[in-house]
């Protein structure tokens, strides 16, 4: 994994190759062909712009990865690398982003840069990456500055992307250093020769984690091919030896039942954010539906549509049917949730409905609840996505309790101050504690730096300034 990990299934890649060294240009080059041949051939849509020397891209959309289409990319970047060769070395970086992110159906930016090269324009691409909707991750080539490695990472954090570096001759960076809060490269570079002598290699956590990724993937993927097995050895099987059931709950906690229906609101209030809901409900497919035994989907606005008539076994063929569906989801209408609830309770097999929606119902909540309430007892799990509606929220409160469910409440930047307590999982609750506690220990390295300073160089203060700890977002 020389350049990373590519763990979204809809992806841009940006390549900035400006370099004025051939050798290091050819070996940026096949770095990237490796990535590309590796990484892009297991997602399902991509497309790849070419910043340097004047903006080039493969395709104007994203192109479904089907055999031959990621060699055909590779070889257009042969192509358009060998026909640029010798123009002069322009750098397009800041409008190749703006394209990359303005993408309909895209999830990921991922830039695969050398040097300090992405870094001409820092303070534009700074600004415009903290308006990003989507993560733009960083990977770089042979990069051994302290200064620049920081600039990348701060790049990243304002995007919620991801850095990884890649040095063949073990550079010198350090972890702890606090990043420069101002949108310049100059400042990390006055920091990096004051207090950076001798210090860790590159950027080990990060590398962790990717790592961690790479082994969540290959988990998935064992768990398609054990699902296509047990649908082999179900042919010719009597129905008087059913095969067992698996566990409800060995992979993940947020959903506990292994039959359910997922219920969704695409009213027109939802307008300008439905496109987070559709990547959530992409990655929910991906890491928690895969792992159960059957399941359906429905949108509800004005009218309530289902994707299916009944419960579908999750083979990876109606994973794929329902991303496309998902893809096809659109907002309009009003929110007739008592109509949407009834069809989700309607279908035989569900052992719970989860339900998901931003505002008030058309009918009034007393009503929905003593209906609700008739009809087959299960689980509804209401979710209640950027409301700031407290009626609202009472509401998705008490349907949870009466039908024995969870109320979980999830907002991007408006709160509800006067709303019921959510639901804290256990394993929430744990990740919660493990970045209490990483924070405290961050705390005590900068100040055991700042005391080793002292001692070294008496008279002179050294600071650092302690990240402040953020509250985590109400899920």
């Amino acid at each position: 994994l020389l350049l990373g990990a590519l763990v979204h299934s809809h992806a841009i890649i940006i390549i900035d190759s400006s370099l004025s060294d051939a050798n290091q240009l050819t070996s940026f080059l096949d770095a990237v062909k490796l990535f590309l041949k590796e990484q892009v051939s297991a997602i399902a849509k991509f497309n790849i712009i070419r910043c340097t020397g004047g903006l080039t891209s493969f395709a104007d959309n994203l192109l479904k990865v089907l055999p031959g289409v990621v060699q055909e990319g590779i070889e257009w970047l042969d192509e358009a690398h060998s026909s640029s060769f010798n123009a002069p070395m322009t750098n397009n970086l800041i409008e190749a982003v703006t394209r990359a992110i303005a993408c309909e159906g895209n999830d990921a930016v991922y830039i695969l840069t050398q040097g300090r090269s992405a870094l001409r324009s820092y303070s534009s691409l700074f600004n415009m990456l903290q308006l990003s909707h989507v993560p733009v991750n960083i990977s770089v080539y042979e990069c051994t500055d302290p200064g620049a490695l920081d600039d990348y990472k701060e790049l990243c954090r304002v995007c919620n992307g991801r850095l990884h570096v890649y040095n063949p001759k073990s550079p010198v960076y350090d972890p702890i250093a606090p990043v420069s809060s101002r949108p310049s490269s100059a400042a990390s570079s006055i920091n990096s020769t004051s207090s950076r002598t001798k210090t860790p290699p590159s950027l080990p956590r990060d590398d962790v984690l990717l790592v961690w990724e790479e082994l969540e993937r290959g988990r998935d993927t064992l768990a398609e091919i054990q699902l296509i097995q047990l649908e082999k050895q179900t042919v010719g099987r009597s129905d008087k030896h059913p095969l067992p059931k698996p566990c409800k709950e060995e992979y993940m906690s947020s959903i506990q039942w292994i039959d359910i229906v997922v219920v969704v609101d695409t009213s027109s209030s939802l307008e300008g954010r439905f496109s987070l809901i559709k990547r959530k409900l992409r990655q929910l497919l991906r890491e928690q539906i895969l792992h159960k035994t059957s399941f359906n989907l429905i949108q509800f606005s004005t009218d309530v549509i289902k994707w299916r008539d009944h419960l579908v076994p999750t083979t990876p063929q109606n994973i794929s049917a329902a991303r496309e569906w998902i893809d096809g989801m659109g907002v309009s209408g009003s929110t007739n949730t008592l109509e949407a609830l009834q069809e989700a309770l309607s279908i035989s097999g569900a052992e719970a409905v989860y339900f998901l929606t931003d505002g008030r119902p058309d009918q009034p909540p007393d009503l929905i609840l003593s209906q609700i309430q008739q009809l087959r007892r299960i689980p509804i799990h209401s979710i209640s996505f950027n409301c700031a509606d407290s009626k609202a929220n009472q509401f998705l409160f008490r349907l949870a309790s009466v039908t024995g469910g969870r109320y979980h409440y999830y907002s991007e930047d408006i709160t509800d101050p006067k709303g019921p307590v959510t639901h804290q999982s256990d394993d929430l609750q744990l990740l919660s504690d493990e970045i209490s506690h990483a924070h405290d220990q961050l705390t005590q390295a900068q100040q055991l730096r700042e005391a080793c300073n002292r001692l070294k160089h008496p008279g002179h203060r050294y600071t650092y300034p302690i990240p402040r700890r953020k509250k985590p977002k109400r899920l």
